[in-house]
C-alpha cells in the first residue's frame, strides 16, 4: 500500500479565526441585512476593497531599495497612505505577497513594523520558485509592515494591496479584528494536538481548538483567518478546512504535490465547540471513521491509520458492545456498526478496505 502522510502547520492572523489576525462576531438571528453595501465602510473592523495596487517590487526598487533581500533580511514597507489605504485608522491590510528568483529555499513572514516577529510563515518557497500567497497583515508603527526573508539565500519580494480593515473595537456583527499572528498547530512538534506529534495519516483529520487561543474569544466568533501550511507530503493531495462537527465540503483550501511545502490563507468557520477541522486526502485503505448517527460514509472525522481498536486480519472491533461483521470485507468494502451509548450519544463506526 502506498502510504500518504502530511504535516500541517496553522497560525492565526485574525479574530474570526485561530491563526492570528481577525474574527467575525456571530450576528443575532434577528439582525437585518443592510439594503446597500457602501464602497467604503466606517464601522470598526469593516473591510474596504481597493483596486489592486503594487506597493513593493525589490527588482525595480519600488517601495524599497533596489536589489534582492539579503539572507535573514527584512524589508520595511510603508502601506498607510499608499494605494488607496488611509493614513490613519487602519488595523490591517490585505496583501498579495510574491517571492521571485530565490537562490535557496526559505519562507517569508509579514508582520506589523515595530512588533515582535512571529515564529510563523506566510509564504514558503524553494530555490528558483516564483510563488504568491494572500496575506492579512496588521499594520505597525507609522502604518508599516515588515517582510522577513527566512532563507540562507537572497530573494526578491513583490507586494500588492487590495483592501484594508478599519481599526477600533468592533461593535457590528461580521466585523474583523486583527490579531498578532500566533501558531496554533504544528503536527511536527505536536502543538495543538492531543495525540502528540506526527504526520497526518492518509485521509486523516485534525480537530483544532481555535476559540480561546491566540487572542480569539471563547464565544461569539463565527470564523477565523488561518494561514495553513502543508509540509513533507509523501504524495499529492489537498487539505480542506471546515467547522468541526459540520459535513466536510467537497472543496479544497490547499493543494500540493509530493515533497512540496505550500501555504494558503484560509477563512474557516468555527464549529459549535470552537474548533476547526483540517482533513487530508486521498483516502487510504485500512482507515476507520467515527460519524454522527445517520450521516453517510465517509464520515465527519477521520482518525489516523491503524489507530482504532480493531484488528485488520479479521476486520473486527474488539471493544465490548461494538459487535463484529459476519464476514471479511473485500478491498474497498465497508462495514458500519454503532458504539455503545455514552452520555446520550452514539458513534457510527465504519471500517473500509479491511
Amino acid at each position: 500500500m502506498k502510504r500518504f502522510v502530511v504535516v500541517l502547520t496553522v497560525w492565526m492572523t485574525g479574530l474570526a479565526g485561530v491563526l492570528g489576525s481577525v474574527f467575525f462576531p456571530v450576528a443575532s438571528a434577528s439582525a437585518a441585512l443592510p439594503a446597500v453595501v457602501p464602497a467604503a465602510v466606517s464601522t470598526p473592523g469593516g473591510f474596504t476593497s481597493v483596486a489592486p495596487f503594487r506597493l513593493l517590487d525589490t527588482r525595480s526598487g519600488l517601495g524599497a531599495p533596489k536589489g534582492a533581500v539579503a539572507p535573514g533580511g527584512t524589508v520595511v514597507l510603508q502601506v498607510a497612505g499608499q494605494g488607496g489605504v488611509p493614513l490613519t485608522g487602519v488595523s490591517a491590510v490585505v496583501l498579495n505577497v510574491t517571492v521571485a528568483d530565490p537562490t535557496a529555499s526559505g519562507y517569508v513572514t509579514v508582520y506589523g513594523d515595530g512588533t515582535t516577529r512571529p515564529t510563523a510563515s506566510n509564504l514558503n518557497y524553494v530555490k528558483d520558485q516564483v510563488v504568491p500567497n494572500l496575506v492579512i497583515a496588521p499594520l505597525g508603527a507609522g502604518g508599516k509592515v515588515d517582510l522577513f526573508n527566512g532563507s540562507p539565500g537572497t530573494a526578491d519580494l513583490v507586494a500588492d494591496v487590495s483592501g484594508y480593515f478599519l481599526s477600533g473595537v468592533p461593535t457590528a456583527s461580521g466585523a474583523f479584528v486583527s490579531l498578532a499572528p500566533s501558531r496554533l498547530l504544528d503536527t511536527r512538534s505536536g502543538l495543538g494536538l492531543a495525540t502528540g506529534a506526527g504526520a497526518v495519516a492518509p485521509s486523516g483529520t485534525v480537530a483544532l481548538q481555535v476559540a480561546g487561543r491566540g487572542g480569539v474569544p471563547l464565544t461569539g466568533v463565527s470564523a477565523v483567518v488561518l494561514n495553513v501550511t502543508v509540509a513533507e507530503p509523501t504524495s499529492s493531495g489537498f487539505v480542506t478546512v471546515f467547522g468541526d462537527g459540520a459535513t466536510r465540503p467537497t472543496a479544497s483550501n490547499l493543494n500540493f504535490v509530493k515533497d512540496q511545502v505550500v501555504p494558503n490563507l484560509v477563512v474557516a468557520p468555527v464549529g459549535a465547540d470552537g474548533q476547526s477541522t483540517c482533513s487530508t486526502a486521498p483516502l487510504a485503505p485500512h482507515t476507520w471513521s467515527p460519524m454522527s448517527p445517520g450521516t453517510s460514509f465517509p464520515g465527519l472525522r477521520w482518525l489516523p491509520e491503524r489507530s482504532g481498536p480493531w484488528r485488520r486480519s479479521g476486520c473486527w472491533i474488539p471493544a465490548p458492545g461494538w459487535g463484529r461483521p459476519r464476514a471479511r470485507l473485500p478491498l474497498g468494502g465497508r462495514w458500519c456498526c454503532k458504539s455503545p451509548a455514552r452520555a446520550g450519544f452514539r458513534l457510527l463506526v465504519c471500517l473500509r478496505s479491511c
